[in-house]
């Protein structure tokens, strides 16, 4: 999926600008280009975390540990801006956590939990890990975006991203061993078939989506946009496969519009987001011009 959405960018820079500029783009911006190396590697580990706790846990315990990058978003939010959320933020933000774990209540089972009493908090550790990394690079990520709006394209930043996430993703490959599987004839035939390819066109737009999400809006947002994912997932299946809206589902969306609410009411604004152009192009400056 990676080398789909690096090659919907390049079309998409190449759409407004010739192959010339690319070159000379990257070039010249190469040095911020390995400011990117850092999330890459983030997102990298947070899929492989994501294949060990799925074996720890059953997918319903997983999904609802998994809420908790809701309330550590806000502190890596709170850190890297350099702005602290205010207590009706937090609230709507805990009151949203809640709604989303509501969510899967009624799917959760304890015994179907495939981790031994002695290993729980050890894998609940792992799972904090998987949260703190996909956290840290959104979040990251937003403030490269955002510090270097004017002077480069939100394309190229897109090809900056997802070149050094392939190159990551390929070390980790060859590592494991696995880098075989992945490129032999079997794998590759896999990928054309209608459903396959839908699911990477959807998680294709929905990365690039990202960022143009993160470049005008912000991480806190983003978060309740996964919120309100589950409101749509929940509203569609009952639509298409006749899954039944039970009352933990209706308790759920009506806690989530209750945090989305809350949050309309006390969001973080422009102004508050202001400082990232300041507070990163000292960074960048530290770490370009050395």
């Amino acid at each position: 999926m990676e080398i789909c959405k690096l090659l919907v960018s390049i079309i998409a820079f190449l759409m407004h600008n010739s192959i010339l500029s690319l070159q000379r783009e990257v070039f010249k911006n190469i040095k911020f280009a390995l400011l990117y190396v850092f999330p890459a590697a983030l997102y990298c580990l947070y899929n492989n975390l994501q294949f060990v706790n799925l074996a720890n846990f059953d997918p319903t315990t997983y999904h609802i540990l998994l809420q908790s990058r809701i309330v550590v978003t806000g502190f890596i939010y709170q850190i890297f801006f350099a702005v602290n959320l205010n207590i009706k933020q937090w609230i709507s933000l805990i009151i949203l956590t809640l709604g989303c774990i509501i969510k899967q209540i009624d799917l959760l089972n304890i015994q179907q939990l495939s981790t031994s009493t002695s290993n729980i908090s050890y894998a609940i550790l792992l799972v904090l890990a998987q949260v703190t990394c996909s956290s840290i690079a959104s979040v990251y990520i937003e403030l490269l975006i955002k510090s270097k709006d004017k002077q480069v394209n939100i394309w190229l930043q897109n090809i900056f991203m997802y070149t050094v996430s392939i190159f990551c993703n390929l070390i980790v490959l060859c590592f494991s061993g696995s880098l075989s599987d992945i490129i032999s004839l079997d794998s590759i035939t896999s990928i054309f078939q209608i459903p396959v390819l839908l699911i990477i066109a959807n998680w294709v737009g929905l990365g690039l989506i990202t960022s143009f999400f993160l470049k005008n809006l912000n991480s806190i947002l983003k978060t309740f946009a996964s919120g309100l994912d589950l409101v749509f997932i929940a509203i569609l299946s009952s639509f298409f496969f006749s899954i039944p809206i039970t009352g933990f589902t209706v308790l759920s969306i009506l806690v989530i519009s209750l945090a989305f609410w809350m949050y309309s009411k006390n969001p973080v604004t422009r102004k508050e987001t202001a400082v990232v152009a300041e507070k990163l192009n000292s960074i960048k400056n530290g770490v370009i011009d050395s």
